[in-house]
């Protein structure tokens, strides 16, 4: 007993420590950042990804003065929305609708009915054109329109159409192996054909997306899901130790004798390992599958005794360490063990050591997204 008291102390000491020293970079940090408004007010690298920020600190500190700034950034956003060309998640109008109706969900601002429907009737054909290019993805395909219509929903617009059209799709297009399925898309860098893993790109984010669009659908999609989910976590436990050194591969390359493509030594949250396994967290919130308790800890254990910071090329959050650090915070969050605080003042330690561009408001490979990760600690 007295043994566990003091190992108690002992971390309880070293994250205020570690707690101190996050608030006083995350400080310097946002005195820096380039909080004006840009052309751009896509989700993934403008004006939204900013308003994101300003909500996490709107969280943390309710006063007038974030509210307004919130309020500056949504108005001028709602005011340019016509503007845009591009229709995608990560870069297009439904990602920056999917924050305005966020906040609106938070009542923290108040869209009218007229542009919360305003851009539905583009869905249909938008989602024919990602489906002749097989675009399963979350950043710029199909998928992502689903996590905007999902939140359509949460503010009571019946997009019901646009979650049945996308499962159909998958439930049409998936590839069968033994008991397991899976989706073959064009993924970047690639010459052909290949079934990407990960969270961002590929099987994890399709799997993830039904298990959350089942509980807005009828009780003979939820079987039709739960059937495609099961089967989709088959294929991608066959996937296994398919490389060296890592519990799952990138992808698999159709266009080269179904290679197993891993070219990266490191762990990161959007194509390897932390992604998938926050995603097959959220699975599991949501499709009580027994098996997948023991899965999410086994890949938990390989990212904690894995992850080794030498071998980062980039500091930010996509590929870089911000995703091994997301990972450390939110692992056991709050009951953190002592290596976790060690990590997490490690990561902060070289990230004071980089030359981060604060002007550089992008979410996966910019400052935004090291501002948001620190701001959930």
């Amino acid at each position: 007993m007295h043994s566990k008291v003091h190992s108690y102390n002992i971390n309880l000491m070293n994250y205020n420590s570690v707690r101190n020293d996050v608030l006083s970079y995350l400080g310097t940090l946002l005195d820096q950042y380039d909080f004006s408004i840009v052309e751009d007010n896509s989700l993934f690298k403008g004006n939204s990804s900013k308003l994101l920020i300003l909500f996490e600190l709107y969280r943390l500190k309710s006063n007038q003065q974030n509210l307004n700034n919130i309020q500056i950034f949504a108005d001028d956003i709602k005011e340019n929305i016509n503007d845009y060309s591009d229709l995608s998640f990560g870069s297009g109008v439904f990602g920056v609708l999917f924050v305005l109706l966020s906040l609106n969900r938070e009542k923290v601002i108040k869209i009218d009915r007229e542009l919360k429907i305003k851009h539905l009737s583009l869905a249909d054909e938008y989602l024919n054109n990602l489906f002749k290019q097989k675009n399963y993805d979350l950043q710029q395909g199909a998928i992502g329109l689903g996590i905007y219509a999902i939140e359509c929903l949460n503010n009571k617009i019946d997009s019901r159409n646009i979650l049945i059209k996308i499962t159909d799709w998958l439930i049409d297009s998936c590839n069968k192996k033994e008991d397991g399925v899976f989706w073959k898309y064009y993924l970047q860098n690639q010459n052909g054909l290949s079934i990407c893993i990960g969270q961002l790109h590929g099987l994890t984010s399709i799997l993830t997306f039904l298990s959350i669009a089942r509980r807005y659908l009828s009780l003979k999609y939820v079987v039709k899901i739960d059937d495609l989910t099961s089967r989709g976590l088959k294929f991608l436990m066959s996937t296994r130790y398919a490389t060296k050194g890592n519990y799952f591969p990138i992808a698999i390359d159709l266009s080269n004798s179904n290679r197993f493509n891993d070219t990266r030594s490191n762990i990161t949250y959007c194509m390897s390992e932390i992604g998938i396994y926050f995603g097959l967290k959220r699975i599991n919130e949501h499709i009580n599958i027994i098996s997948l308790n023991k899965e999410i800890v086994q890949i938990d254990e390989f990212i904690y005794n894995s992850i080794n910071l030498n071998n980062y090329t980039n500091p930010f959050f996509c590929h870089g360490f911000t995703g091994a650090l997301y990972y450390f915070i939110l692992k056991h969050k709050p009951d953190y063990s002592l290596y976790s605080l060690q990590m997490i003042a490690e990561i902060v330690s070289r990230l004071k050591q980089q030359d981060i561009s604060l002007g550089n408001a992008n979410l996966l490979s910019g400052s935004t997204g090291i501002i948001l990760t620190l701001l959930k600690f």
